[in-house]
């Protein structure tokens, strides 16, 4: 490689931003924060290089106005909450974590909501985001309970309109594992129909 950037202990997941990237240090709980050089695609760390998340940060994903970043905090059972500057690339926390059930893993970060799925609790976690701060204000009900135990990745459809959730039976995966799709109406989810996850789904990636 033309550039090996050390990021120390476990890092499970980036995010881009603009000339910016984003890592979060499982092992270490913190973000590592780089700027991208976008002549060579070198890393430069930023002046203040890390920022504190919960114990063990998960999945991490930017607001798409490039605003605002979130992870989930699986040994904090948290969502984190970072504005982020467009100009330095650092990030703030915007204020302490917010509970989402017990091993949180799962994200999906739409324009005016945020969902967290609770591994541990068979719930997804539903929030609403300030347009303006970024912050996050839990919803009524605050979640909603999944179909099968363990709720893992998430993803949103384009139009934001469905959530889907890749449900295990068991973390180990078995033969019974499915994928929740959820209707979204004010920001709240409805479970709607479930199809088959094959074994042991996980994450997604959408093509539009």
């Amino acid at each position: 490689p033309n550039q090996y950037t050390t990021a120390a202990g476990r890092s499970w997941f980036i995010a881009l931003a603009g000339d910016f990237l984003y890592v979060n240090d499982y092992s270490n709980a913190l973000i590592r924060q780089y700027s991208i050089n976008p002549t060579s695609g070198l890393l430069t760390a930023l002046g203040t290089p890390t920022i504190a998340t919960g114990n063990q940060p998960w999945s991490m994903l930017v607001h798409n106005t490039g605003n605002f970043l979130y992870t989930t905090n699986s040994g904090a059972g948290s969502v984190s909450q970072f504005s982020r500057n467009a100009t330095s690339g650092q990030l703030t926390q915007i204020a302490a974590p917010l509970s989402a059930g017990t091993n949180t893993i799962g994200l999906a970060v739409g324009t005016q909501y945020l969902y967290a799925g609770g591994n541990n609790s068979q719930a997804i976690f539903q929030f609403t985001i300030n347009q303006n701060t970024g912050a996050l204000t839990a919803r009524t009900p605050a979640s909603i309970t999944t179909q099968r135990p363990n709720p893992y990745g998430m993803a949103l459809s384009r139009d934001e309109k469905c959530l889907y959730a890749a449900e295990l039976t068991g973390n180990n995966g078995n033969g019974t594992d499915g994928i929740g799709i959820y209707t979204i109406n004010d920001g709240l989810l409805t479970f709607s129909h479930e199809i088959s996850g094959g074994i042991g789904p996980r994450f997604f990636a959408l093509a539009y």
